[in-house]
């Protein structure tokens, strides 16, 4: 369970919680909580269309060859699969505002590639081939030997190369001055950014799988993604160091050390962990369970 991502587990949370309490109260509750700007878990069966699992309903749509993969191919439920060939027609558009305005910010995704150099995403800027941000890798490249996440003119270097052919979790936040990268929920690098301001990405500019020369457009081929991708999010602030090692180890976790999934609470001595609620179970008219 994350903050801000959760499904209630009780579908009659209103109409008997709700009728219990004499109140109204929202439908699921637990999925108001949190700083999820957007949530591509890549699920869907069929069709080209991406759904946002969050609350934005930003969307995005697929193009090329792209194949849906699920089960053991993915690292939860479904997941996106590139191919292992350099191309520019592989690429989803999504819409600019999913990062557009954000100041602090996070990004995190599963990938699992073979490849030397590929693109996650990318923020493009202007028609001079200027980018806001990009999210990429390129291991020939002594500049970035590996994973090396660009915001504005900096660099943050992991200097850990993710084509092994296994699922890596990656994690980037920018937090005032600092753009910082983690892989596997552990701190690589922190940059200090020359200029401080919100992300700037006019509409069209915000795509997945291909590095943009120009405002969603003007692919390098050999720039591409490559391999398959799951469960991508951005939030609206920076992840904590702690918060980002329970997401790498346990998945499914939150700040509260909470692993819905494993049904297991994770506690580390000296960590807050939030205070809300994260279960609830009903026994009867006269007894019900809040877990927090």
């Amino acid at each position: 369970y994350l903050p801000g991502m959760s499904t209630s587990v009780w579908p009659s949370w209103q109409a008997t919680f709700g009728n219990t309490l004499q109140t109204s109260i929202p439908k699921d509750p637990i999925n108001r909580l949190g700083n999820l700007n957007v949530w591509w878990k890549f699920d869907e069966t069929t069709g080209m269309d991406i759904i946002d699992s969050g609350l934005n309903g930003y969307n995005g749509r697929m193009e090329g060859t792209i194949q849906r993969f699920n089960g053991a191919n993915c690292k939860y439920s479904g997941c996106l699969d590139f191919g292992n060939a350099d191309q520019i027609n592989n690429v989803i558009r999504v819409p600019s505002e999913a990062a557009n305005g954000l100041n602090d910010f996070s990004m995190d995704f599963w990938i699992k590639t073979s490849a030397e150099i590929g693109t996650i995403i990318s923020g493009a800027k202007d028609t001079a081939g200027n980018n806001e941000f990009t999210v990429y890798w390129d291991n020939p490249n002594p500049g970035c030997n590996g994973l090396c996440p660009l915001l504005y003119t900096a660099f943050s270097h992991s200097s850990q190369k993710i084509n092994d052919g296994v699922w890596h979790h990656i994690t980037w936040t920018k937090s005032g001055d600092k753009s910082s990268v983690f892989i596997d929920g552990i701190w690589k690098d922190t940059k200090i950014i020359p200029s401080v301001r919100s992300i700037d990405i006019p509409s069209g500019g915000l795509v997945i799988g291909q590095e943009q020369d120009i405002v969603g457009g003007s692919f390098d081929a050999t720039q591409s993604m490559k391999g398959s991708l799951d469960e991508l999010r951005i939030w609206n602030r920076a992840l904590t160091s702690s918060e980002i090692a329970l997401i790498a180890a346990n998945g499914n976790a939150d700040a509260t050390g909470w692993n819905q999934d494993a049904g297991t609470f994770q506690c580390s001595a000296g960590t807050d962990f939030d205070s809300h609620i994260y279960q609830y179970q009903y026994n009867n008219a006269n007894s019900y369970n809040l877990y927090a």
